[in-house]
């Protein structure tokens, strides 16, 4: 509802609500006519002859509107409680039409009114947020970055004492150069207002705010992740320590999600009448710590992904057969005995790229990330790359569709990084076996060999094989 239609509207309707004037109104979303004429009132003021206000608390009194106040004096025909009465009179219209009350009363309030604020409406969003997170609906982390975002001199300070009808193009646009100024990347200053928008677009829903402007999203360099060849990320595996390398395989063969595999429980694997193991993915750790909550996942579906048969060799080997049955942790970290933190997994991963002699890289990237694109490059068609990383959207897994040119690589890295050239506290006594076609049965290869050092490319293509009998 914007200024222009409001004032039209407010001189030009013809009836007034006294005279049972009616403005025909789609009430789909709104409450009905009843439940509006119960909000606010015309009341004359306290001590003042002839001089109106509308009542709206808790919002506050409205005395005038675009300068010209409620008073005995007649403008257009129309006298200050009939003027006072017309503003109740379409506040309640909003009401209709599916506006919250706050929302309703906004464009009648005094421009300095707290009610109009950013800053006041923004606590109430992270409150929701709170809950959401309490509930197991949003990750404390994120929670985590709104509050600091939210503090004093944080980076939504920029919205101290601004209006939320005062929100435009221009000055969003200023605000990704104050961003700027302190020293923030592009992507920092995109995440930042990406969570900005997201309170807009709460306060929308509500009905609290008519509409969101453009912004001005600050333009990010694509990222490009360092992606391990297969060899060489075999050779990083090979260097974990076998008793703390189930929760790398998980990621690195299934692509599984970091918070996902650390979530694991011993009930999540199951077996199908050919023994092969299948592992269900439905949950997700959402926070740093140990004892961080266990929520759902990050698309809030449910999956069952085969299990590698590498990954099934060290769960027979390292997970008791009586743990299977109590529903404990599927993936401990020896040191601790308590569930894998982030900061483990990231210290036991760098730890292994020094000893296989490949410079550090990121878990996500050298597991995850290089996991999609070693399937892609094999021929695994897109979709089941999607199925199996579980992407709402193709184009999340396009981006891993890049072709690892294996001459270059060898050419810039000749280093042979099989299971035999490997230096010898690198080789495990128990190597795995690379399963090519997913099935458990037969074309193996010893971790460490590349399928291309044995067979033709065109006969190491693979997919993930379907389900049978288990939903998605």
């Amino acid at each position: 509802m914007t200024q222009a239609r409001l004032r039209t509207e407010l001189f030009d309707t013809p009836h007034c609500p006294s005279s049972g004037g009616r403005i025909a109104l789609d009430r789909s979303c709104g409450i009905s006519w009843d439940m509006a004429e119960k909000f606010g009132k015309v009341i004359r003021r306290p001590g003042r002859e002839n001089r109106w206000c509308v009542d709206v608390r808790p919002f506050g009194r409205i005395y005038s509107y675009k300068g010209v106040s409620f008073d005995g004096q007649q403008v257009e025909g129309k006298t200050g409680k009939e003027r006072a009465e017309l503003v109740l009179y379409l506040i309640r219209q909003s009401l209709t039409s599916g506006y919250s009350k706050a929302a309703a009363v906004s464009d009648f309030l005094p421009l300095d009114n707290q009610h109009n604020l950013v800053t006041t409406r923004l606590p109430r969003w992270l409150d929701v947020k709170r809950r959401e997170v309490e509930s197991g609906d949003r990750s404390p982390t994120y929670l985590r970055k709104l509050l600091a975002y939210a503090k004093p001199e944080g980076h939504f300070s920029f919205w101290d004492d601004v209006l939320l009808h005062e929100i435009n193009y221009g000055l969003i646009e200023d605000w990704s150069h104050w961003l700027a100024d302190r020293k923030l990347s592009p992507k920092t200053r995109k995440n930042i207002m990406g969570a900005f928008h997201s309170f807009l677009t709460w306060l929308k829903r509500r009905g609290e705010l008519a509409g969101i402007p453009d912004f001005a999203w600050p333009t990010v360099p694509e990222y490009e992740p360092t992606i391990l060849s297969p060899r060489t990320q075999a050779a990083v595996l090979g260097a974990i320590p076998e008793e703390e390398r189930g929760i790398f395989l998980a990621m690195g063969l299934l692509g599984v999600r970091p918070g996902e595999a650390r979530a694991f429980e011993t009930h999540d694997i199951s077996f199908d009448d050919d023994g092969i193991a299948w592992l269900e993915v439905s949950k997700a750790m959402k926070g740093y710590q140990i004892n961080a909550p266990i929520r759902g996942t990050k698309t809030g579906k449910t999956a069952v992904l085969p299990c590698p048969i590498e990954l099934q060799k060290w769960i027979e080997r390292w997970v008791p057969r009586e743990q299977r049955l109590e529903g404990v942790a599927l993936f401990l970290n020896p040191r601790t005995g308590d569930r894998w933190t982030p900061s483990a997994i990231r210290t036991t991963w760098h730890k292994a790229c020094d000893a296989a002699g490949c410079p550090r890289v990121s878990p996500y990237e050298g597991l995850k990330h290089s996991c999609a694109t070693k399937l892609l490059n094999d021929g695994t068609p897109l979709d089941v790359v999607q199925k199996l990383l579980r992407h709402k959207d193709a184009r999340s897994t396009q981006k891993y569709a890049k072709r690892l040119d294996q001459g270059l690589l060898d050419a810039v890295r000749p280093r042979d990084l099989s299971p035999a050239c490997l230096p010898e506290k690198m080789r495990s006594k128990n190597p795995i076996i690379i399963d090519l076609n997913g099935t458990g049965r037969g074309n193996r290869t010893p971790m460490g060999l590349h399928p291309g050092d044995f067979e033709s490319p065109a006969s190491t293509n693979s997919a993930i094989p379907a389900q049978k009998g288990k939903g998605e």
